[in-house]
C-alpha cells in the first residue's frame, strides 16, 4: 500500500491533470471563445468559471439588461416614426417591415427572459460536456478541435459579411444614415447570435455523439479479431450515451418554446422577403436597390433556419444511431460466449434524442425540407392573388 503523503501528492497530481483541460484551459473553451466572447457582449452569455466549472454570472447579466434597454429604445423610436401621421404606411412593404420589426422584438425579448431564467440549466449542461471530454481524455480518446475551430470562424467571418452587405444595401436603399440603419440591424443580429448560440451547443453536443459512436464501432470490430478485454465495454459506452442523451434532453426542454419562435419568425421574413423580390420582377419594377437588399435579408434569414434545423439533425441522428451499433456489438458478444449474460439495449431504441418545438413537431432537415415546400407554396399563392 502507498503511503499517506504519497497518496495525497498523487491526488494532488490527478486533480491538477484534470484542471489543465477544464474550464477556460479546455481546448474546447480554446476553440470556441471567440464566439462565446460575442455572444457574452450581445448579452446572451451571463456565465462565469469557478473553481473551473461554469457557473451563472451577475456581472455578465449586465451585458443583457443594457441590451434589453437598447432594443427596446430602437423599437420605441421605430414605433414613434412609423406611426407618425407624416409617414406613409399605405404601402404593403411598411405594413409588413412594421409587423416583421415588431415581431422579431418580441422574439428577442423573449430569448433574453430565456437566458436569464435558464443561466443554471446552461451551466450544467456545459459541466457535464467537460466531465464527457475529461472522460475520454481519461481514457485516452482526447478531442481535437482544429474542425471546430474552423466553423466557429466560418459563423463568424459568414455573420460579419452578410450583416455588413445588409447594412449598405440598406443605406442605399432606404436612404438611411450609418447610425440610424446600424441600430435597426442590431435587434436582427441579436437574434441571429441567439440562434447561434443554441445551434452551437446542439453541433457540440453531436459531435461528442459521434465520437462515441466511432469509438463503438472501432471496438466492434476489434472485438471479432482480439479476444481481450477492451478499454471500454459496452456497459461503459452505455453510461455515456446516457450521460449525453441527458443533456440533450435538459438542452430541448430549456429552448422548446424558443424553437416554436424561432421557425416562425425566420419563416416568416424569409417568405415576405421573397414575394417582394418576385413581385416587382413579375411587374417589371426592377428596384435594383429593394431587391438586393432583400435578397441580403433572405440569405442572411433563410442561412439562420438552414443552421437551426441542421445542427438538430445532426446532434439526434448520430444519437440514434448508437442503438444499432449497440445491438451489434452484443449480439456479437453473445454469439462469442452464448453463457455470457448480455444487458439490453432496447432502451436506446425506445429512448431517442429528438429536438423537438414543445412536442408539436421534431426540427430536423426534414422539418426544412416541408417548410421549404410550405413556403414556395405560400409563396405563389401570395403571387397569384397580386
Amino acid at each position: 500500500t502507498e503511503r499517506p503523503l504519497t497518496q495525497r501528492i498523487l491526488s494532488h497530481i490527478r486533480r491538477a491533470k484534470e484542471n489543465e483541460y477544464r474550464g477556460s484551459n479546455s481546448p474546447l473553451y480554446k476553440s470556441i471563445c471567440p464566439l462565446i466572447y460575442a455572444i457574452r457582449v450581445f448579452g446572451l452569455a451571463p456565465y462565469e468559471f469557478e473553481d473551473n466549472k461554469l457557473v451563472p454570472s451577475n456581472s455578465y447579466l449586465s451585458f443583457t439588461f443594457f441590451w434589453f434597454c437598447v432594443y427596446t429604445y430602437v423599437i420605441w423610436r421605430y414605433l414613434v416614426g412609423v406611426l407618425d401621421p407624416s409617414t406613409d404606411m399605405k404601402t404593403t412593404l411598411y405594413h409588413t417591415e412594421f409587423a416583421k420589426t415588431t415581431g422579431n422584438y418580441f422574439v428577442v425579448i423573449t430569448d433574453f427572459i430565456i437566458c436569464i431564467s435558464t443561466r443554471k440549466e446552461i451551466s450544467w449542461i456545459w459541466n457535464k460536456i467537460e466531465d464527457f471530454d475529461q472522460a475520454m481524455r481519461d481514457l485516452g480518446y482526447a478531442r481535437k478541435e482544429k474542425e471546430t475551430r474552423v466553423v466557429v470562424w466560418f459563423i463568424i467571418g459568414f455573420n460579419i459579411v452578410i450583416w455588413g452587405i445588409i447594412n449598405n444595401l440598406g443605406m442605399a436603399a432606404f436612404h438611411e444614415t450609418f447610425l440610424h440603419n446600424v441600430s435597426y440591424l442590431t435587434v436582427y443580429v441579436g437574434a441571429a447570435v441567439t440562434v447561434t448560440k443554441f445551434s452551437g451547443l446542439v453541433l457540440i453536443l453531436g459531435q461528442r455523439f459521434k465520437q462515441l459512436n466511432e469509438i463503438a464501432k472501432s471496438h466492434v470490430s476489434k472485438s471479432r479479431w482480439i479476444h481481450v478485454d477492451p478499454i471500454i465495454d459496452d456497459e461503459l459506452v452505455d453510461c455515456l450515451h446516457s450521460e449525453l442523451t441527458a443533456v440533450g434532453i435538459k438542452l430541448n426542454n430549456v429552448y422548446r418554446w424558443s424553437l416554436i419562435l424561432w421557425l416562425g419568425n425566420l419563416s416568416f421574413h424569409s417568405v415576405s422577403s421573397s414575394y417582394f423580390v418576385f413581385d416587382w420582377v413579375m411587374d417589371g419594377k426592377f428596384h435594383i436597390d429593394f431587391i438586393n437588399c432583400l435578397l441580403g435579408w433572405f440569405v442572411a434569414v433563410f442561412s439562420q433556419l438552414f443552421l437551426l434545423n441542421y445542427s438538430c439533425h445532426y446532434a439526434s441522428s448520430e444519437a440514434n444511431c448508437m442503438s444499432y451499433i449497440m445491438l451489434g456489438w452484443k449480439r456479437w458478444l453473445y454469439t462469442h460466449d452464448s453463457k455470457m449474460e448480455v444487458e439490453t439495449s432496447l432502451h436506446l431504441v425506445n429512448r431517442q434524442l429528438h429536438f423537438s418545438a414543445d412536442g408539436f413537431f421534431y426540427v430536423n432537415l426534414p422539418l426544412f425540407h416541408s417548410i421549404t415546400a410550405v413556403l414556395a407554396t405560400y409563396l405563389f399563392i401570395l403571387l397569384q392573388f397580386d
